[in-house]
């Protein structure tokens, strides 16, 4: 039976499309998107497109612009046209003072496999933080 989450239609990415420990996705495009109800007023966000979901976008708050940046070494996002990053279900992500979940963005480090490595956080050096 499915969870209630996966019954909503939805043209945008939602926390039940990635997984904790994270999954990789390549970065098609950078677009400004109206995210409002049909019915209401616009509001127009960037989101990112992937080529892992060609139905669906990928709302960019301002933190995940900033991880994507830092993932991907640049804040030009024509920069980012093709890389990879790894997309996390978080737990952790708060909303208006409530622990409420979300999707973050990722550094990808690769193996000599090409295979993601388990998620660090980077310095703004580049170097890892032990957790």
């Amino acid at each position: 039976m499915p969870n209630i989450q996966d019954m909503k239609s939805s043209r945008f990415l939602k926390r039940s499309d990635a997984t904790e420990e994270g999954i990789v996705v390549t970065i098609l495009g950078v677009q400004l998107e109206n995210v409002g109800l049909e019915s209401g007023p616009k509001d127009e966000k960037w989101c990112l497109s992937l080529r892992e979901f060609p139905d669906k976008l990928m709302v960019l708050n301002v933190t995940n612009q900033r991880l994507c940046a830092k993932a991907l070494g640049s804040e030009e996002t024509d920069d980012w046209l093709g890389k990879k990053v790894l997309l996390v279900d978080d737990p952790e992500v708060e909303y208006k003072g409530a622990v409420v979940g979300g999707l973050r963005i990722r550094h990808l480090k690769y193996t000599g496999k090409a295979k993601a490595a388990p998620v660090v956080e980077l310095t703004e050096d580049g170097e890892e933080i032990p957790f």
